[in-house]
């Protein structure tokens, strides 16, 4: 399977939950690994396909401040909330944090770790669609910077 037809599934899916039970969908797990791609790209898709543990295994790899964001991302979408925040520190400033803030109002990366946090506990700063959507949009600005 190619990148792009990897990218056109994983990209018209139906919104991720923020915790995933399950992979979206198992048969990617091996065409996402076999991928000519960077380790950025294949964290990344691994994200959008909800497998935490292989993103995981690439991402604590990448020694840069777009693999300390997908690091983050995966902590927060396991829901180790604090290391989240420990790996979103490490970023220091990114150039989609600007992107998120102008699409979803009063969205700032710590900010959103905790609403996650409360929406995991039933306590919704934001409705859960939003949080979904901002999301998805989060992991695919990441997976188009790392493209161009």
């Amino acid at each position: 399977m190619t990148y792009q037809s990897i990218e056109k599934i994983l990209l018209n899916r139906k919104l991720p939950l923020l915790e995933p039970l399950f992979l979206y969908k198992d048969s990617l797990k091996t065409d996402i690994d076999n991928l000519n791609s960077s380790d950025l790209i294949k964290s990344a898709l691994h994200l959008l396909n909800d497998d935490l543990y292989s993103s995981h295994n690439l991402s604590q790899k990448i020694l840069s401040k777009e693999g300390s964001y997908l690091h983050a991302i995966m902590h927060r979408r396991e829901g180790d909330y604090s290391n989240s925040k420990y790996w979103c520190n490490q970023i220091g400033n990114h150039q989609i944090w600007e992107t998120m803030s102008r699409n979803f109002d009063e969205w700032d990366p710590f900010s959103f770790i905790d609403w996650c946090q409360k929406a995991s506990k039933g306590h919704n700063k934001k409705p859960m669609n939003w949080l979904q959507r901002a999301q998805f949009k989060e992991l695919s600005l990441l997976l188009d910077g790392f493209n161009n």
